[in-house]
């Protein structure tokens, strides 16, 4: 009986790991997408700003 706990112990442990290692790699990604699109609003508003100076 107490290998059956213990097994499932550690059955529970990497579980565990696991998923805090795939929500760390989420938050990671979520991370990078706000810097690129961050970047890419940046561009743009330098693009429009010269778009628009032109015109005067």
């Amino acid at each position: 009986m107490n290998d059956d706990i213990i097994l499932w112990v550690i059955g529970q442990l990497f579980v565990g790991a696991a998923l805090y290692g795939g929500i760390r790699v989420d938050i990671k990604n979520i991370h990078e997408k706000i810097n690129n699109t961050a970047n890419r609003v940046s561009e743009v508003n330098e693009r429009v700003d010269k778009i628009l100076l032109k015109g005067d």
